[in-house]
């Protein structure tokens, strides 16, 4: 102590107060500050935390309500086969609640029968193959029902690990049912198109026959003068075969010189003007000549591809022209054909 005019200081104070080893004001004002930043920065990260954790589990509510509101079965299977997680629609589809399945063998809840589908799956799981394409097939569940199903499998991956495979059945059933009664109305038609095609055939060959029976020529013939049929008479008149006479031109079929004698009244026909006309058509194999009655006609069809039909009737009888009494009997004889 040192005592001066009667007062006495303390000089040892300051030496005490560093003996202490105080931090200095501005540090310790440092340090709060760090500690304010540091407490802050943790409770920026534990809220970005919490905020992260919050929206993974919305983004986890979200998907399990896609998947519990889907109508196609979402099934997980782990690697050895057991159910991970069974959705509401395979609760429907197999008749089976979740907590049944979960932890059993998709094999013995599908029942037997089902080697297409767990080959599939084990293609799924396989790490070289490609994802599998869906594909069709039908199920026997554990009550004996069978269940047209559409199925998807895909394996899943966790931290590029497969750690399993996700399953997503579609019931079918009724696509592949209208799929049958598709094929079964087109047997059917089928059938019916058959027996009708068989009674056209029929009808076809009666009307030519009864046509080839005709002594009297008739023939059908298009805008362009091709013949689309004859009967036998062209045979014994023009001696054409009645098989070749479909496809030939009538000029083929009379000649040229008869051809050109009746041209004037072909062309009237395929004008839509009725036409008669009389000619004397030499016999092929003796003297003498046939004196016949024409009577070319339009179809009317114009519906036609080739426009409007020449149907062509001749009547004949050897030896003398024939006279009015004859021509009418002829004339009546074609409008009843």
């Amino acid at each position: 102590f040192v005592s001066t005019a009667g007062y006495s200081i303390n000089t040892s104070r300051p030496r005490f107060i560093a003996e202490l080893n105080l931090l200095a004001p501005s540090r310790v004002f440092g340090m709060g500050a760090l500690t304010t930043c540091l407490a802050a920065g943790l409770m920026f990260v534990f809220s970005f935390h919490r905020h992260r954790e919050r929206q993974a589990q919305a983004q986890r509510e979200r998907l399990l309500t896609i998947v519990e509101s889907s109508t196609d079965a979402i099934i997980s299977l782990a690697r050895d086969g057991t159910v991970v997680s069974w959705n509401r629609a395979a609760e429907g589809i197999f008749g089976l609640s979740s907590d049944a399945a979960l932890g059993a063998s998709l094999a013995g809840l599908v029942g037997p029968g089902c080697s297409a589908l767990f080959s599939h799956l084990d293609r799924a799981q396989d790490s070289k193959s490609a994802p599998i394409a869906p594909f069709d097939v039908t199920l026997r569940t554990r009550s004996g029902a069978q269940l047209d199903v559409s199925v998807a499998a895909f394996a899943i991956e966790l931290a590029q690990e497969r750690v399993g495979t996700g399953v997503i059945i579609r019931d079918i059933s009724a696509r592949k049912a209208a799929e049958r009664q598709l094929g079964e109305f087109n047997a059917r038609l089928e059938q019916q198109v058959s027996e009708r095609t068989r009674q056209l055939d029929a009808a076809r060959r009666d009307m030519q026959l009864i046509l080839d029976a005709m002594p009297s020529m008739i023939g059908y013939w298009d805008r362009a003068l091709i013949s689309r049929f004859g009967n036998h008479a062209y045979a014994s008149w023009f001696g054409v075969d009645a098989s070749d006479v479909p496809g030939m031109h009538m000029r083929e079929v009379l000649g040229d010189e008869l051809f050109e004698r009746n041209r004037v009244y072909i062309e009237g026909v395929l004008r839509g003007e009725p036409q008669t006309f009389e000619r004397e058509i030499p016999h092929l194999n003796k003297p003498g000549v046939r004196h016949s009655l024409t009577h070319p006609e339009a179809s009317g069809d114009p519906q036609h591809p080739v426009g409007q039909l020449g149907h062509q009737l001749v009547g004949a009888l050897a030896g003398e022209r024939p006279g009015q009494e004859e021509l009418a009997r002829l004339g009546a004889h074609r409008r009843e054909v």
